[in-house]
């Protein structure tokens, strides 16, 4: 993506893939055609996208130190953005990297190198759930703040004036998985085990056809380091789909009202409430899925309840 050339400050983006990277063809095909497509006023754009094609764009407005981010989803040869969004005041000239797992990383500069963390909202498709911005550097020279990550590291490049000469500098920290809003991330331990993480705590997933019925993703699993699994403790497990004997009721899966507003999700024809709206947006699910079955709901036998996510 880019700003026009000239006054305008009108911002385009071009979708495209390389051509034949397994043949030594690194040319790009522009899949969003000939010429940029408009999307946004502003300057100082900058986008990420992660594996599973979601897209976060930054930008500064116009004679301003406002700065304003846009998610969107990439399909074909355009990207579909949601409505641009404020975070930060008194800032400028940003960049963003996105991960898997849908934490987002921002540096940018005004008076020093100011950093940010963030998470891709679970519930609300235009939000991210900022956290406090961080000084890294005071010095008022930095300029040109830059940040990329493979996951696992991030690296930061920035322009400044050391001795009197213009020079290019750089740093790398360790992604920690903490830093953002983890409720509802998928992760994998040392050893294998898959967990999801509410409310500060790691919640084991006993296997694969617990984690089916529950909806999960298997590539939204992120790896968790050895320093993290230490800093988020484990509590019980979640409730196994299996053993099952005999044909089931209702799909293990299946969400339901009873005569009550509380919603369960059905694991081997025992239901288990999802204590709040918090929990069930975390946990990925659907309202319009939900069946309401009145006193069929009501007698099923009831089983564990699931940690809320709420504080």
């Amino acid at each position: 993506m880019h700003r026009t050339h000239g006054s305008s400050d009108a911002l385009y983006y071009r979708v495209g893939h390389l051509t034949n990277p397994a043949g030594g063809d690194y040319t790009i095909q522009w899949d969003s055609g000939a010429w940029g497509i408009e999307y946004e006023i502003g300057r100082s754009p900058s986008i990420a996208i992660n594996n599973h094609s979601q897209v976060v764009e930054v930008h500064q407005l116009p004679g301003e130190t406002l700065l304003h981010h846009r998610r969107g989803t990439v399909t074909g040869g355009t990207i579909k953005f949601a409505e641009s969004r404020r975070y930060d005041n008194y800032a400028e000239k940003p960049s963003v990297a996105l991960l898997d797992n849908g934490t987002v990383l921002e540096v940018h500069s005004l008076g020093g190198l100011i950093s940010r963390t963030g998470s891709l909202s679970l519930s609300n498709s235009t939000d991210i759930e900022w956290n406090n911005p961080i000084k890294l550097d005071g010095d008022n020279t930095i300029e040109d703040a830059r940040i990329a990550t493979n996951g696992d590291f991030a690296v930061q490049t920035h322009s400044r004036v050391l001795s009197k000469v213009l020079s290019i500098c750089s740093s790398f920290a360790r992604v920690r998985f903490q830093d953002g809003n983890v409720n509802g991330r998928l992760v994998m331990d040392y050893s294998g085990k898959v967990y999801v993480v509410l409310n500060d705590y790691r919640y084991h997933i006993p296997n694969p056809e617990t984690f089916d019925a529950l909806g999960y993703q298997w590539e939204k699993i992120v790896p968790l380091s050895y320093e993290d699994e230490i800093a988020i403790p484990e509590r019980t497990p979640f409730p196994s789909v299996v053993p099952v004997s005999g044909p089931l009721n209702h799909p293990n899966g299946t969400l339901v009202k009873g005569l009550t507003s509380k919603v369960y999700v059905v694991l081997n024809d025992c239901r288990h409430w999802i204590p709040d709206q918090d929990t069930f947006n975390a946990m990925g699910y659907n309202w319009d899925k939900i069946l309401s079955l009145g006193a069929i709901a009501e007698a099923m036998p009831e089983g564990m309840h699931f940690p809320s996510v709420a504080r």
